[in-house]
């Protein structure tokens, strides 16, 4: 996936994030968030990267102001923009709760990906977005996808319960856990509902990944509320994540939106 705007003005980090995304297979296209503990104490300060890559495995991405539209955690103490320095690595820092689930919320403003015909086919068939594609895309030479981020991480505080798992942070594209996280053991359920614009998507594929098995992910559609299911074979960090395509325009051949959440089920 070749990006079409660079980090402006580009620092050291922002270029080896690039060069790593340019050097990566076609499915390096994931985004997530990578706190430094899900499981801070009370009122700890934790940091916050930005990860770009496939299979949990990513570059760092420095913050870039002029693509953040939201960056912020919510808690038992409302809404905080999540303070930091534009083109650093780290991209921010926040500060726990005295107790309960820390939702940090990021959203982008959209970038261009140009992809030929083959890597396009890939990440039709990864994603599962195949029939959300317009028609005649095989026949391009070269296309274009509008592409912007949605993403979410679960910081769970020691000691505080689990309090505001399930909060709804308002990101486009979302999702949201309907049992706790952090109370489950292996083989246990884990519901998720995804969002478009604050209202249940059916029909989307949905993938959930394992930091220790990230090669098998738990793949499903979500049914006519939006839901899924996955039974998580382990414990630890997990990456779940969506995709959904829009009419591109401004000169793109579609639109996408990615949705990722990171968190640890059970105690670690």
């Amino acid at each position: 996936m070749r990006l079409a705007r660079p980090l402006s003005p580009p620092s050291p980090l922002a270029l080896l994030a690039l060069c790593a995304v340019l050097a990566a297979p076609a499915s390096a296209h994931d985004f997530w968030i990578e706190p430094s503990t899900y499981r801070p104490e009370p009122l700890q300060r934790v940091t916050l990267r930005h990860r770009v890559g496939a299979h949990f495995l990513g570059a760092p991405v420095p913050r870039d102001e002029d693509l953040l539209v939201r960056f912020a955690t919510l808690s038992r103490n409302g809404e905080l923009r999540v303070p930091g320095v534009h083109g650093m690595d780290p991209a921010g820092i926040a500060q726990a709760p005295e107790s309960g689930t820390l939702v940090v919320a990021y959203e982008s403003r959209s970038s261009v990906a140009e992809l030929t015909p083959d890597k396009m086919a890939r990440y039709a068939e990864e994603e599962g977005v195949a029939a959300q594609l317009p028609a005649g895309w095989q026949g391009k030479p070269l296309l274009r996808d509008r592409f912007a981020r949605s993403v979410k991480s679960l910081l769970v505080v020691r000691g505080g319960g689990s309090a505001g798992f399930d909060r709804v942070a308002g990101l486009p594209l979302e999702l949201v856990p309907l049992a706790d996280p952090a109370a489950l053991a292996a083989g246990g359920a884990l519901p998720v509902r995804l969002l478009w614009q604050g209202k249940p998507m059916p029909n989307l594929q949905v993938a959930a990944l394992s930091r220790l098995d990230p090669s098998k992910p738990l793949v499903a559609r979500t049914d006519g509320d939006g839901r899924v299911s996955f039974t998580l074979p382990r414990t630890g960090e997990w990456l779940v994540k969506a995709v959904k395509i829009l009419p591109g325009g401004d000169g793109a051949d579609f639109a996408s939106v990615w949705a990722s959440l990171t968190f640890v089920a059970g105690e670690p």
